[in-house]
């Protein structure tokens, strides 16, 4: 897998390289999703937040935290929607994605699927399409089996 990433990005480089286009350094923030503070507003964002009682996010990011000087125990006191701690996944799904600053244009792709709190199975779809703060322009589905969807969402605010 790194010898097809590290090729993925060289083709990207180069393809950039000869269109000209400007290298922008990432900005990396180490921060709680629901509290965060962004910059100027977004054209287009493209994320998947945490599906709901799937998985426990901050034990498969270990190798990521020393990027942010960190042990992972930021992550662990502050992860959304995890299997062992799944908090209140509906109010912490709004809270970060009223977070993110739309331009008067701009869209955001989320990919999200279904989960289970405990018996209760989490309809992603039915939560993003019943937020107040956002339009669903388009959205697809597809079974992920266990009585559970994936969707591809676009919104707008």
């Amino acid at each position: 897998r790194g010898v097809e990433l590290t090729g993925m990005l060289l083709r990207l480089s180069s393809d950039l390289h000869k269109r000209k286009q400007a290298f922008v350094e990432p900005e990396l923030k180490l921060a709680d999703g629901r509290l965060v503070q962004l910059g100027s507003p977004y054209v287009l964002v493209l994320t998947s937040p945490p599906y709901p009682g799937v998985y426990d996010y901050a034990k498969q990011h270990r190798l990521r935290f020393p990027l942010f000087e960190d042990d992972g125990s930021f992550a662990d006191r502050h992860e959304m929607g995890s299997r062992r701690a799944p908090g209140n996944y509906e109010a912490d799904l709004s809270a970060a994605l009223k977070r993110i600053p739309l331009g008067a244009n701009g869209r955001m792709i989320l990919l999200i699927g279904d989960g289970r709190i405990g018996t209760k199975v989490v309809r992603t779809d039915e939560l993003v399409s019943g937020m107040r703060d956002f339009k669903v322009r388009a959205m697809a589905s597809q079974n992920r089996g266990s009585g559970t969807r994936e969707h591809l969402v676009l919104l707008s605010r």
